[in-house]
């Protein structure tokens, strides 16, 4: 079911990333070698001194439990359907296209690129280009999602630098992917249940489909890795850190030099759990393809269009606009 290349571990490394941010310097040459080891190893990492303000991520905490605190014809009023690009609320039992995945113990409210209605590529129609859509009940929304947005998109496009140094490659190469990225801010609401095993989860074991995602949590807890033997590894939080996770596109980017690692959320603390994922995709036209130097570590990752790729996966998940109500 899920990608053989699973390794071996029992905690999930934390990497101090305050070299991340200066130039070349043996400090920051260590740092890129720790997040390679741990993207070769576990596929998860903690990064802390990551420069991302604790005003932030407290007023994106603040926002996304009083949105989902809103009334539910309120959270509807910008039910994803309304969208022809996978944005805006999904309610708890949504499912997509592929009627064989079960629905999540959670509900969700995201956001890709700000974009207006005289956008050239929303004016066209390319997929996956449309405005957000935002709740009239909470006008405070949109600045603190699209500040932090802003900032996940600085720290994602640092970390996609270490990368290709550690993979030797031009430190500016994944910067030509990502010109108007796919990127995706996704807030999760998982609600109080007992569970202690599968029975009620919030969402099932997966891998991600884009290149990382850097998540916020709050300090309930529960989510958890799949290691070699098949054991579940918890991804405590840890103060003033963000977990990183690679997708399928950063193990295809490195020809599965990196992995992509099944992980799983279960509330089992009896609490609600919130949580902030930013899902780092490429431009809707870059190629993801092996890049120069990963040839032997794999020959089963053709290359892929990634907004074709994204598309694809967006419609086997999530409703789409024009393909039902709930």
């Amino acid at each position: 079911m899920f990608i053989s290349r699973r390794l071996s571990f029992t905690e999930i490394p934390l990497v101090d990333i305050a070299p991340i941010f200066g130039g070349d310097s043996p400090a920051r040459r260590q740092m890129d070698a720790a997040l390679i080891d741990a993207c070769e190893r576990v596929g998860f990492f903690y990064v802390t001194n990551h420069r991302v303000a604790l005003d932030i991520q407290q007023r994106m905490m603040r926002v996304t439990e009083d949105f989902f605190a809103l009334p539910t014809e309120a959270k509807m009023d910008v039910v994803m359907t309304k969208s022809p690009a996978f944005r805006g609320y999904r309610p708890f039992g949504a499912i997509g296209v592929d009627k064989s995945k079960k629905a999540r113990g959670q509900e969700g409210f995201q956001i890709q690129r700000e974009l207006g209605a005289d956008d050239p590529d929303v004016q066209a129609g390319k997929p996956l280009h449309a405005p957000n859509l935002w709740p009239k009940e909470q006008p405070e929304l949109r600045k603190v999602m699209l500040d932090y947005y802003a900032a996940m998109e600085g720290l994602s496009m640092e970390l996609m630098r270490a990368f290709a140094r550690g993979l030797g490659l031009e430190e500016s190469y994944f910067d030509q992917r990502h010109r108007k990225s796919l990127s995706m801010l996704r807030i999760l609401h998982y609600p109080r249940h007992k569970a202690t095993d599968e029975s009620e989860i919030g969402i099932r074991a997966h891998t991600d489909s884009g290149e990382l995602t850097i998540i916020l949590q709050d300090d309930v807890g529960g989510l958890e890795v799949l290691n070699k033997e098949g054991e579940w590894v918890q991804a405590r939080p840890v103060p003033d850190s963000f977990i990183v996770n690679l997708g399928r596109a950063m193990e295809t980017w490195t020809n599965g030099r990196f992995v992509a690692t099944p992980h799983r959320v279960i509330n089992r603390n009896g609490d609600n759990r919130y949580s902030m994922p930013f899902f780092t995709n490429p431009d809707y036209d870059a190629i993801v393809a092996p890049v120069p130097g990963t040839e032997g570590y794999g020959d089963d990752h053709p290359p892929m269009v990634a907004g074709e790729n994204t598309l694809a996966q967006y419609r086997k998940s999530w409703p789409a606009f024009g393909e039902g109500e709930y």
